[in-house]
């Protein structure tokens, strides 16, 4: 088999937020992938800066951050997009006006309105992540933002805010945003054009490789445009229904070894064999 590119999302993938770690299973599995010749890279709305210490000691060959604003390869920025600054200041004063909870995600430091985890569980399970990793930088308050590519925002029933409302005013700031809605609480806000599928077709593009050389793994809706522009998409057990129905294969659920299954169903965890 040559070697092949493999991409993969982090949050429940690979990263499970039942145990808060990576599946012993799962940094095996990559590991030896890597070691017989294939290339992994990290395919992630988390922003370079959000990526972690327990990620990066697993030496990705490349790291795609926030939803394809942030392209890094063998430690070379290859792409980047930032919002312009009057766009930030306009999304700052909007969450403001609504009463919206959000992370500022930058590739150098992301920013979190506050330490609050009963706000919402997502919002706290980010918290948690950060408190618990040496590897990012963080603020917990917006008093000195410098600069964000993109952010998540969260809202609840019980608050006096207006997510729909909100979501109507970025999309009418003078600058092509995409809301994602993950569901009725929870959007990622990124710049039109840019997601996931863009950077695993910026890296094909690149190393001039045909998209089914391309393996996409992930579990949820942002993931989708992974599977549009990879030639193969493989979803976890534990993922929503349309990633799996998207799906070439459905591994098993990330606690049950997922990664490794389908590392293993597709022959990546063996030796190539030499074509003398």
């Amino acid at each position: 088999m040559e070697h092949k590119y493999l991409f993969f999302d982090v949050d429940e993938t690979l990263y499970s937020n039942k145990t808060g770690q990576i599946p012993p299973s799962a940094g095996e599995a990559l590991k030896r992938a890597q070691a017989n010749g294939h290339k992994i890279f990290l395919n992630t709305g988390r922003p370079y800066a959000y990526v972690g210490a327990d990620f990066f000691s697993l030496d990705f060959d490349g790291y795609l951050c926030g939803n394809g604003t942030d392209i890094r390869y063998k430690g070379d920025i290859l792409y980047q997009r930032t919002l312009p600054k009057n766009i930030q200041t306009a999304i700052i004063e909007l969450c403001g006006t609504y009463g919206i909870r959000a992370c500022l995600e930058g590739s150098l430091c992301s920013y979190f309105t506050d330490d609050d985890i009963s706000f919402h569980p997502y919002y706290a399970s980010m918290i948690q992540v950060s408190k618990n990793s040496d590897g990012m930088t963080i603020e917990y308050s917006w008093d000195h933002v410098r600069s964000f590519d993109k952010l998540v925002c969260f809202s609840r029933p019980d608050v006096p805010q207006d997510m729909a409302l909100f979501i109507e005013q970025i999309k009418a700031l003078d600058f092509p945003l995409k809301c994602i809605q993950n569901d009725d609480s929870f959007y990622e806000i990124i710049p039109e054009g840019t997601s996931k599928g863009t950077a695993i077709t910026f890296i094909a593009e690149y190393f001039n490789i045909p998209t089914d050389d391309c393996y996409a793994f992930g579990d949820a809706p942002n993931d989708l445009p992974m599977f549009e522009a990879a030639g193969h998409g493989i979803a976890l057990g534990n993922a929503y229904d349309c990633i799996k129905n998207a799906a070439e294969y459905v591994t098993t659920d990330i606690d049950a070894r997922g990664i490794w299954n389908a590392l293993d169903h597709y022959g990546f965890l063996r030796p190539q064999r030499s074509a003398f």
